[in-house]
């Protein structure tokens, strides 16, 4: 995301209603002139007009929040405005036309709330997964994250550990001094061991306990030439599998984990042909090693160039049938889900969102993969917390290395508590959020 400046975004759905909602976050000083007269600054509802330029005007109720009391920690506008799309469009333009004013990318609105220290990841990570909550059930599940109580207490354990930490850095750095007196190593080991045992039954509570550990596995299944390789390594985005005419080019399966939209992560398989005229045992084997990927398999993308499609590949797991080759002409009725061709990209962003469909990858689950990549982080705590305590309890104390593993717990305890800024968990989580949130 781009740092800095004021964003605008819409915050209502799209397309034409009685009202539309503009939100802004920022500096009110960016944002003076695009009104007739100068912005409370007071919390409240005010009516306003908007400079909308040529001499035309709109009225508008605009909602004043001030910085640090808002959504984002910044000052921020609501703009309630008439919801014809020739309204929003031409007042977004004015004020993206700001000085200072640019469009808010997705999940913006919520990132600088973080980064403000008004939510901390898990209350962030509750406000993505309730935005793609498809059921009360996924509801009830957000809820509970926003409402912080993992974050709150993992800003508890940091707090404890950090303090721990400062005792031990004290006895490393001032040994020789003898007013100094570092803690002592049972001391140490109780204060960790008590510490692990309020950490471990949050493993079963956090928000990732229930989710699955291992990635759906989704297989590319077809005839032999059916451009099945060619399609893995455009998916993957790299030259994975080899890819000839020739049949049979593809003998083992070839796996590579693939993030679709909305951040959920699969494991993509390209299978050998399958064919049931079989020449030699080498080729029976790898027929044998193909089906057994197929029952292994979440779900199967059924590759077809013709689109005669068997349903006897399939059975009744979870099948996207898709015509490959489709820059090919083809004399085929048969019916496929969706066509594509992998040597120009046509279709093949249609194809990712239809495989996070077919394996239950949508917003909320990514969410649910958000909240397990979380809980991990604070299984590794725990982890960390154990080794340390072990060393104190040891014969021969190494408080180097008791230190080392502390601040290993801490940058753990840290993802939870958004002390410290993994990109990648920040990226997953915001990159679920819709624009305007």
């Amino acid at each position: 995301m781009i740092p800095g400046g004021s964003i605008a975004a819409l915050a209502s759905a799209p397309g034409a209603s009685p009202r539309a909602l503009i939100r802004v976050s920022g500096s009110l000083d960016d944002l003076d002139a695009i009104f007739a007269q100068p912005i409370p600054r007071s919390r409240g509802a005010h009516r306003l007009v908007i400079h909308l330029g040529d001499g035309a005007e709109l009225p508008a109720l605009v909602a004043v929040s001030v910085a640090p009391s808002s959504y984002t920690g910044e000052d921020s506008l609501d703009i309630v405005i008439p919801g014809g799309p020739a309204i929003v469009e031409r007042v977004m333009r004015v004020l993206t036309n700001a000085e200072g004013v640019r469009h808010a990318e997705a999940g913006e609105f919520t990132a600088r709330a973080y980064m403000n220290g008004r939510l901390d990841l898990e209350q962030a990570k509750g406000v993505a997964m309730t935005i793609a909550a498809s059921n009360a059930d996924e509801l009830r599940a957000a809820q509970r994250l926003m409402s912080s109580t993992q974050g709150s207490r993992s800003s508890r354990w940091n707090e404890r550990l950090s303090r721990l930490l400062a005792l031990v850095e004290a006895g490393i750095d001032f040994a020789d001094q003898e007013d100094v007196v570092a803690i002592e190593p049972s001391v140490l080991a109780t204060e960790l061991h008590d510490l692990r045992a309020e950490i471990e039954p949050g493993f079963s509570s956090s928000a990732g306990s229930e989710q699955r550990t291992d990635l759906p596995r989704v297989v590319l299944a077809g005839a032999p030439s059916a451009g099945k390789s060619t399609l893995f390594n455009a998916l993957v985005g790299r030259e994975r599998s080899v890819v000839d005419e020739a049949w049979g080019t593809t003998r083992d399966a070839i796996v590579e984990e693939l993030t679709l939209p909305g951040g959920g992560r699969i494991e993509l398989v390209d299978l050998a042909g399958l064919d049931d005229a079989v020449a030699n045992a080498l080729n029976a084997e790898v027929q044998r090693r193909a089906r057994e990927e197929i029952e292994r398999a979440d779900a199967i993308v059924y590759c077809d160039p013709n689109s005669t499609f068997d349903a006897r590949l399939t059975g009744s797991l979870p099948t996207l049938r898709v015509r490959t080759k489709a820059d090919q002409p083809t004399t085929s009725a048969g019916a496929a889900d969706l066509e594509v061709c992998a040597l120009d990209g046509w279709h093949l962003d249609e194809l990712r969102a239809r495989l996070a469909k077919l394996v239950g990858l949508t917003g909320a689950a990514a969410g649910g993969a958000i909240a397990a990549r979380l809980d991990a982080s604070l299984r590794r705590a725990g982890a960390h917390i154990e080794s340390a305590e072990l060393l104190a309890s040891s014969g021969s104390v190494q408080w180097e290395l008791i230190a080392g593993e502390m601040r290993l717990a801490l940058d753990q305890l840290g993802v939870i508590t958004g002390r410290i800024d993994p990109d990648e968990v920040l990226g997953l989580i915001f990159k679920t959020f819709c624009i305007g949130k």
